[in-house]
Order: C-alpha cells, then structure tokens, then sequence
C-alpha cells in the first residue's frame, strides 16, 4: 500500500486560484472602514474599546455603539467607546 504522507486522517483540500474571492461577490463589494478598535478577552468577560478619532475620520460623530443586544451601549470618555459584558452576555455568543 502507498505511504502517508501526513499524520491526518484526511487529505488536506487543493489551494485556491489566485485571485479566487474568499468572500460571497456582495460581501466582498461593501466597504472596509479603517477603525482603530481593541478586542481583550479575558475569562468571563471582553472589553472593546473604540477609538473616538478613528470613528470621526469615517464621518461617524456622536455614535451610538451596541453589541447585538441594543441594551448594551457603550460608555464613552474623551477618547474612547468602551463596550464590556460578559462572555455570554449582550448576545455575544
């Protein structure tokens, strides 16, 4: 019989055509807004925090930020949008 060549017990798919979209043609359409925005998860909850500025740039004053659940609003200071809950809170899982 032939030989493995991996360890997998599966065979590893083809590589793409260059230039193949990764993403459905509308998706791929819709603009990219270049936000400045930081992620920290930890074990029971996540912070997000949104650079006011960066929103400004895009044309964004005066956001009103929400995870999926409308209820969880962002706080906001001088310089940043802060959005905390728990892992499994705000309909983030």
């Amino acid at each position: 019989p032939a030989s493995r060549l991996s360890g997998q017990p599966f065979s590893f798919p083809h590589p793409l055509p260059d230039g193949f979209p990764l993403f459905p043609p509308d998706l791929e359409e819709r603009n990219v807004l270049d936000i400045g925005v930081h992620v920290k998860c930890e074990d029971k909850r996540m912070v997000v925090s949104v650079d006011k500025e960066s929103l400004k740039a895009n044309g964004f004053t005066n956001a009103s930020l929400t995870l999926q659940d409308p209820e969880c609003k962002a706080v906001v200071n001088a310089t940043h949008y802060t959005l905390e809950t728990p892992l499994t809170g705000c309909k983030t899982t």
